[in-house]
């Protein structure tokens, strides 16, 4: 909500919850991977950055999933004459998407070092 309320992009009403609170709160189902990662002993630690990195790519996979379908439908006429709409939406949110799933995954997997660390389980 604190994107739409910063810099709103508003081109149908439809296209408002499509790209902000669904495909931000798809995000969300990234915790769904180390929902258990504390209670699994059995290869500890590489199971629990599996965990983590498998909910990231999940969590933003919908969300890029989300924005593309936006894209394709509401965002069409921004294509360049000539280019596929979806080759369109794939590369424009590809774009900041990919780097930005990769920054969390590694950011994500730094907080679970010292989480980790501090319960005894690295």
């Amino acid at each position: 909500m604190v994107n739409f309320m910063m810099a709103p992009h508003i081109i149908h009403p439809i296209q408002v919850p499509l790209d902000y609170p669904i495909a931000f709160g798809l995000v969300g189902l990234a915790g769904l991977g180390p929902l258990q990662m504390g209670t699994e002993r059995v290869g500890g630690v590489f199971v629990a950055r599996i965990r983590l990195a498998a909910g990231v790519m999940v969590g933003n996979g919908l969300r890029f999933l989300a924005h593309f379908s936006s894209g394709v439908i509401f965002w069409a006429q921004n294509a360049p004459a000539g280019e596929s709409v979806w080759l369109y939406s794939l590369l424009y949110n590809g774009s900041y998407m990919i780097p930005e799933a990769i920054i969390n995954m590694l950011l994500l997997q730094l907080v679970l070092s010292r989480l980790l660390f501090r319960t005894g389980g690295l």
